[in-house]
Parts: C-alpha cells; sequence; structure tokens
C-alpha cells in the first residue's frame, strides 16, 4: 500500500475517532445540563414551597383567633402545597398532601365550632383538644413532606454527579455541587443538622434523636 493511501486511512481513523470522542462529551454534558436544570424545575422548588408550607402553617397557628390573619396563611400554605403537587414527582408526596388539606379542613370547622361555643359560654375542652391534634398531625405531615422533597433532590444531585463523571468532565466536584447543596442547606437544616464536606462529597448529619 502506497504511503499516501496509509496517511489518509491513518488521519481518517483519527477524525473519526476524534468525532466519536466529541459527540460522546458534548452528549454526557447535555444530559449533565438536562439533570441540573431538572433538579432545580421539581425537587429544589417542592422542598422550597413545602418549607414555605410549613412557615405559614406556623404563622397560622400563631394567628390564633385572628381570623383575617390565619386566612390569609391558609391561602398562602394551599397555594405552596398546589406548587409541591406539581414539582414533588415522589407518588407519596400525594398521600401527604392529601392528608394535610384535609385535616386543614377539620382545623376550619373546629376553629369555626369552637367561635360558637365561645359565643354559647359552651365547654371548648374536648374542642381544644381535637384542634391541638389536628395541628400536630398537620405539623408531622408537613415535616415528612419537607424530608421527602429533600430526600428526592439527593438523589437528584448524586445522578448529576455521577453524568458528570461519566461524561468525562474535568470539573471539581465541589464546584459542581456546592452551590446546588447550599439550597438544600437552607431548606433542610432543622430536619437534618447541617451539611459537611468530606473529600469532595457531602454528607447529611442528623439532628433526630
Amino acid at each position: 500500500m502506497k504511503i499516501r493511501n496509509k496517511l489518509i486511512i491513518g488521519f481518517s481513523a483519527i477524525i473519526l475517532f476524534s468525532g466519536v470522542m466529541g459527540f460522546t462529551a458534548v452528549d454526557g454534558i447535555l444530559r449533565t445540563s438536562r439533570l441540573t436544570n431538572e433538579l432545580f424545575e421539581y425537587p429544589l422548588m417542592a422542598s422550597n414551597f413545602a418549607r414555605g408550607a410549613q412557615t405559614a402553617f406556623v404563622r397560622m397557628r400563631v394567628a390564633g383567633d385572628n381570623e383575617p390573619v390565619a386566612a390569609d396563611q391558609e391561602q398562602v400554605l394551599r397555594e405552596d402545597l398546589a406548587i409541591v403537587t406539581e414539582r414533588l414527582r415522589d407518588p407519596a408526596g400525594a398521600g401527604l398532601i392529601a392528608h394535610i388539606e384535609h385535616d386543614l379542613k377539620r382545623l376550619a370547622d373546629l376553629r369555626a365550632k369552637k367561635a360558637r361555643l365561645i359565643e354559647t359560654g359552651g365547654r371548648l375542652g374536648e374542642t381544644l383538644l381535637r384542634q391541638h391534634v389536628a395541628s400536630a398531625e398537620i405539623d408531622a405531615n408537613l415535616e415528612a413532606l419537607v424530608e421527602l422533597a429533600v430526600v428526592e433532590g439527593a438523589v437528584w444531585v448524586a445522578a448529576v454527579e455521577e453524568q458528570a463523571e461519566n461524561a468525562g468532565e474535568d470539573l471539581d466536584r465541589e464546584q459542581l455541587l456546592g452551590g446546588l447543596l447550599e439550597v438544600f442547606k437552607n431548606n433542610a437544616q432543622d430536619k437534618y443538622g447541617e451539611y459537611i464536606p468530606t473529600n469532595a462529597r457531602y454528607r447529611v448529619t442528623s439532628n433526630r434523636s
């Protein structure tokens, strides 16, 4: 075979190999970008608004018998839950939200009953106890909802990191994950504690007894 033909074949093979490698790298980067976008669109949004629903419920309880303030905060809570419903992909979230909405209706009925008893001078003991139980159940379900969203987000973060590794990108993992996990830190502080970097990865410490 002539040297000219050998050179053409060699250069062609190099070009083909480079093209395949380039396509693989671009495909990996695009998949990593898609996962990152979906991370922000779904679990991060879900955990953020789940935490917002928790805050609204605390304000609703603090409002006590101030019906206008309580009604405003309940509306905020329901709006946040609607966004969580759209963004949280874990099927367990729908069940938790259904329980929360049921207990909110029960709580509204108990507040109305309490107002009637105050007007008529009736006994409040049983109604107040039922209010406390309903509020405790809402608190527990909201906390579980936040935990569900945070755990789902952590799984997505792991998927983004794995995809970045598979793509062969020369990236600092701390730079890749630091910004994402900082958002989780704000949403999960009360539930899990704080995120602590260990060897370019992150682990979670628990505050639960």
